[in-house]
């Protein structure tokens, strides 16, 4: 539920990942429900439907705004920069739009639907498409802990696991999307749609460990190649009038997703308990919750070979794999080295977040889905208020002390043993850290060059996840093996502290465009 700043479709590993995570949840903010697996087309978009919607009633853009280095335009998100037609200016109209949007909360379903009619089919079909896939990717997030658990594996092991999606980002992130810009993205769509269907498969029916293990692996790969490419998948498929407020779509139903599979996650094994009066938490019932995901996405079949023949995902510029690190490495390693830390802190933490409650709290799947379930719906309310904590302290203190407030509480969260306290910790967390997420995406965006901005979201993807779903959950595991939750949370207290502090050093000076 929180990302430090990177993508949406579910782009993560086993563990919980999400909308701090969005790099869109992707990189960029820690969340619990996806940071490296987040809903197809969601974070870089969602920065540029909330950074549009601060525009309001003004003419076009002027060149007066002060850049952060003086050749970087102030255009939109990493989601309008990958796509590779002819964009030209946004109209005002769904500006003003998303803007009203904002601020009518009860008017929101009437409004959903409206825009829904009015967006193209390629792009409702993708957002059925994302919405089934990631509302499968929650529920694999919130068992896969507890069924690894349940299989017989320590949590030292566990946080292996976890880790091991990230690798696969790091080998395959670039490449592929350097591959999908040559070729198009319909072998993609495909080929992950039937990977992660099989994988879910084999998760349902198979009780030998091994098998467990590899088809959660071949699962969270599958969503990760999804989840890098949603965001310009998204962008090509929509036309310019309508991206801002297709985006903002796309973020909505996102949390759909995340609300969704909490609840079926838990209640499955609960359901299955009582047939079979088996323990919720023994690897039968929980296998029952990997039945519900099969089913979601042998329903995203039909939808994926429709979107495939989408005249939108064909190759419409190559990308030179020649050109694809000729970037200014300096301006990336700053913004990227915050993002990792607080990518190590969520992921020490959020991937742990099942197990913790259980092991601590001694909480089954169903109260344990439920409780996520409803932290992510109130994780979605605050989004709306990113806009205004910006225009209150500024984008870069915002972002900055956003990051800041998460030492403090995943410190308590450490040494608490009140469940209502730790609920208390965990809600007041995940709304602070979820409110910079947006603000870090857009920030990015303004700091490097407009031709630099595909490459940064790909970028902040690679390196959220290798915190979140790479380094974080295997040293939280080996921490936990030495000395439980109060040292691993702790040593994840202090990359939130080093985060948002040497973010605040590097940009103290910094004011994005948007803000001018």
């Amino acid at each position: 539920m929180d990302h430090a700043g990177a993508t949406a479709a579910p782009q993560r590993g086993p563990g919980r990942g999400g909308p701090d995570h969005q790099p869109g949840r992707g990189a960029g903010a820690d969340d619990d429900r996806a940071a490296g697996a987040a809903p197809a087309g969601r974070e870089a978009g969602r920065d540029d439907a909330q950074g549009g919607g601060r525009q309001g009633r003004r003419g076009p853009p002027r060149r007066r705004c002060l850049r952060l280095r003086g050749h970087a335009e102030p255009r939109g998100s990493a989601a309008q920069d990958h796509g590779h037609g002819q964009e030209g200016r946004r109209s005002p109209a769904p500006v003003r739009a998303h803007a009203r949007a904002g601020r009518a909360t009860l008017g929101l379903p009437p409004r959903l639907w409206s825009r829904l009619r009015g967006f193209s089919p390629a792009a409702r079909q993708f957002l059925l498409f994302s919405l089934l896939t990631y509302t499968a990717g929650n529920i694999f997030s919130l068992v896969f802990n507890l069924y690894m658990n349940a299989l017989g594996f320590h949590n030292d092991v566990i946080g292996l696991f976890n880790s091991l999606p990230a690798v696969g980002v790091l080998c395959v992130g670039l490449p592929f999307a350097a591959l999908a810009d040559r070729i198009g993205y319909r072998l993609f769509v495909l080929g992950g749609s039937v990977a992660a269907t099989v994988a879910s498969l084999v998760l349902a029916l198979a009780a030998v460990r091994l098998w467990a293990v590899l088809a959660a692996g071949a699962f969270a790969l599958a969503l990760t190649v999804l989840g890098i490419l949603g965001v310009p998948m998204l962008t090509q498929l929509s036309t310019p009038a309508e991206r801002v407020a297709l985006f903002s779509v796309s973020q909505s139903l996102s949390w759909v997703g995340t609300l969704t599979g909490d609840l079926l996650g838990g209640v499955a094994p609960e359901t299955a308990s009582r047939l079979t009066h088996a323990p919720a938490s023994s690897a039968a019932s929980l296998r029952a919750a990997f039945v519900a995901m099969t089913i979601l996405l042998l329903a995203t079949l039909p939808t994926a070979v429709r979107l495939s023949g989408a005249r939108g995902l064909v190759p419409i510029e190559v990308f030179p794999v020649r050109q694809l690190l000729r970037v200014d490495a300096a301006r990336f390693a700053r913004i990227l080295l915050p993002q990792l830390l607080i990518g190590i802190g969520a992921g020490m933490l959020l991937n742990f977040v099942q197990l913790f409650l259980a092991q601590r709290f001694h909480l089954g799947p169903g109260p344990i889905g439920a409780l996520l379930a409803l932290i992510a719906a109130l994780a979605a309310v605050t989004s709306l208020l990113s806009p205004v904590l910006s225009r209150r302290l500024g984008m870069t203190r915002a972002i900055g002390l956003a990051q800041l407030a998460g030492f403090p509480l995943v410190l308590g969260l450490a040494f608490t043993f009140s469940l209502p306290l730790a609920l208390g910790i965990l809600v007041v967390r995940q709304l602070a850290l979820n409110l910079q997420g947006p603000l870090f995406q857009i920030f990015g965006m303004e700091y490097v060059d407009a031709r630099e901005r595909a490459r940064l979201a790909i970028s902040q993807n690679v390196v959220f996840s290798l915190g979140f779903g790479g380094l974080g959950p295997l040293v939280s595991g080996l921490l936990q093996v030495r000395g439980g939750y109060q040292l691993a949370f702790s040593v994840s207290a202090l990359f939130y502290l080093l985060g948002g502090t040497i973010f605040l050093v590097l940009f103290a000076r910094s004011r994005p465009a948007v803000e001018v």
